[in-house]
């Protein structure tokens, strides 16, 4: 079970036998003194991850999750008459709509904003959801904070920490290219080269057809046809082309050329 993240204000709530079980908890000593416990809770609890921290995470997990493509439009409209929920000031709540990142937005960034829409006032604290880059987020209120399904059982105090927790999931969750397999456009439609490269010996490259759903590697022309078959090479072009947010390079030999 994760422990949950207490606030300070929280923690002065509670009397020095609840803070000792929190103390046992995060396996620090006991201290006599409820301000010293207190002290101590705040300094090993989990630090917030900051707006500048969660970008630089999510940019070297998965490479290419980058300004969520959500309800601009729905940012726009509602941008004005927002009223604070989070103690983040990258983060508004709005009356209907929910949590939303209302970090500034130009034509040059590229970025949108992420919505989360609430779908359900009559369970305690609200329901809000979003649909990240594939990955469905829900936030729930609980008492004493905020649940989220990619989270486990922490009960997240803030509402920017919890859009913020789940998007460090997702990051986690998104699917990574394989180092060993680098894959390029050729002059031919739905045509790719993927270049294998194992250590100790030369880089081969394979040709795969997209739309015909072939390569021209050895496992594929031996087991194509086997139930449930999945060639590497063509799940490599797949994986580059879902998750790259720019076209593929072309092969290097035809930019020599």
């Amino acid at each position: 079970m994760v422990q949950p993240i207490y606030s300070k204000e929280q923690l002065e709530k509670f009397c020095r036998k609840e803070l000792h079980e929190i103390c046992d908890a995060l396996v620090i000593p006991r201290r006599r003194s409820c301000s010293d416990c207190i002290t101590d809770i705040l300094e090993a609890q989990p630090q917030k991850v900051t707006q500048a921290e969660l970008e630089a995470h999510i940019e070297k997990q998965a490479q290419a999750i980058a300004p969520l493509e959500m309800n601009q439009r729905g940012y726009q409209d509602a941008a004005a008459g927002l009223k604070m929920q989070s103690s983040d000031p990258c983060y508004r709540m709005g009356y209907d709509r929910g949590l939303r990142d209302v970090s500034p937005i130009t034509e040059d960034s590229g970025s949108s904003a992420i919505a989360f829409d609430k779908v359900d006032t009559t369970i305690h604290g609200g329901l809000w959801e979003a649909n990240v880059n594939g990955t469905l987020v829900r936030i729930a209120g609980v008492q004493g904070g905020y649940k989220t399904n990619l989270t486990g059982d922490a009960v997240l105090v803030d509402f920017g920490i919890a859009v913020k927790e789940s998007l460090l999931a997702v990051a986690r969750l998104a699917p990574k290219e394989d180092p060993s397999l680098e894959a390029f456009a050729t002059n031919k439609p739905n045509v790719f080269a993927v270049y294998s490269h194992k250590q100790g010996q030369p880089s081969k490259r394979y040709e795969v057809n997209l739309e015909a759903g072939s390569c021209t590697c050895p496992h594929y022309e031996h087991r194509h046809e086997q139930e449930n078959f999945r060639d590497k090479h063509i799940e490599a072009v797949r994986l580059a082309l879902k998750i790259r947010t720019t076209p593929l390079p072309m092969e290097p030999e035809l930019v020599a050329a």
